[in-house]
């Protein structure tokens, strides 16, 4: 009988950290395995770059039910990204990478991808279009405004970007030609 509450007794404390994790994710579903075990190697993506984000290991993991989040000095990819164009891949990649830099705030990690995006040179006006209409569906949840605010707030993000003074500080991040035959 020992035994058998001890079962019951983990069994319990596994289901309050899954519910606690998915509080903490903001609603992305974490995977059941840890992100370690998710992936190999970093992921290419469609414009055949492998992104880089300082420290971080950056991972995919088909468990993922949205594009990525996150967590601890790891991003975790979904394979979802892959239905996006390469910029708005470029774009969800720095979000995340954001998160690592100003936490939880989803408003501040979409600014500072879209100002990085425009610091390194590589995204445009068009780009941030093609970018929000890629998420323009997405409906909002308890983190995230629905795909219209957010790129309502984005296109702000990007005008300012344009008079970005000397102090501002992009993120350690880069995006380095890899041959795309391994892309999400």
């Amino acid at each position: 009988m020992g035994n058998l509450c001890w079962d019951m007794w983990k069994a319990g404390l596994a289901l309050a950290v899954a519910a606690l994790a998915v509080l903490v994710l903001g609603g992305h579903t974490a995977p059941a395995a840890t992100p370690a075990a998710a992936a190999a190697s970093a992921p290419v993506l469609a414009d055949g770059t492998v992104p880089r984000c300082g420290s971080a290991r950056i991972l995919v993991n088909a468990r993922v039910t949205g594009p990525g989040y996150a967590l601890d000095g790891t991003i975790v990819l979904g394979p979802s990204l892959s239905r996006y164009p390469a910029v708005a891949q470029r774009i969800v990649v720095l979000h995340e990478c954001a998160h690592l830099t100003v936490g939880r705030n989803e408003a501040a990690a979409d600014c500072l991808a879209v100002a990085t995006g425009r610091y390194q040179g590589w995204l445009t006006a068009d780009g941030l279009d093609e970018t929000c209409r890629a998420i323009a569906g997405t409906r909002a949840d308890r983190t995230h405004s629905a795909g219209a605010g957010r790129c309502a707030q984005m296109r702000r993000c990007f005008a300012a970007a344009g008079a970005t003074d000397a102090s501002f500080t992009p993120l350690d991040a880069t995006f380095e030609s890899q041959s795309p035959s391994r892309s999400l």
